[in-house]
């Protein structure tokens, strides 16, 4: 899989057939066990950066990458912390979407829901670079990188939150 750092990421992309501008939206999802200050930071620089009208942040509801023996916070607990947490942001929206998902939750049944409720969007995937490292091995990853652009957000050697720097914009490159 190859891929491109993109320029236009922060341009509008005019609808078809109309002179409206689409709206910019990004899902930024995660078991949020807890949320915690890194999330809110990186939500805050890719709605700067990317000129994002919207982030739907989207807590897993049945992640598959998390075994039957780690502790999470049940999926109520998190989705309200979540929406604590961005409470008073009014660019941030928490979504249970991934609550109707029957079985494990994949980004890209979350993504393709989001996109009927949503049609006339351009839609971003904010992520850090661990989590994107491991994209290749996502549940129809092939499809799921076509349908989006990826925001991904570096991490810092330290435990410090400072210093998250630029999201790099990534699209995957068309034959």
């Amino acid at each position: 899989m190859s891929w491109q750092v993109t320029s236009r990421a922060a341009l509008p992309i005019p609808e078809s057939n109309s002179g409206c501008f689409m709206k910019n939206f990004a899902v930024l999802g995660g078991t949020f066990n807890p949320i915690h200050l890194g999330h809110l930071l990186v939500a805050e620089t890719a709605l700067d950066q990317a000129q994002l009208d919207q982030i739907i942040w989207v807590p897993a509801y049945h992640p598959p990458h998390k075994s039957e023996s780690e502790i999470l916070l049940s999926f109520a607990h998190r989705y309200e912390m979540v929406q604590r947490a961005i409470a008073t942001h009014p660019n941030f929206v928490a979504s249970a979407i991934e609550q109707l998902q029957l079985g494990n939750s994949y980004a890209l049944h979350t993504l393709q829901a989001l996109q009927s409720a949503h049609p006339n969007c351009r839609w971003s995937w904010i992520i850090g670079l661990d989590a994107f490292r491991s994209l290749p091995h996502w549940y129809g990853c092939q499809t799921l990188v076509e349908q989006c652009r990826w925001l991904v957000a570096p991490r810092s050697d330290s435990s410090s939150v400072q210093g998250q720097g630029d999201l790099v914009s990534l699209e995957k490159k068309q034959p």
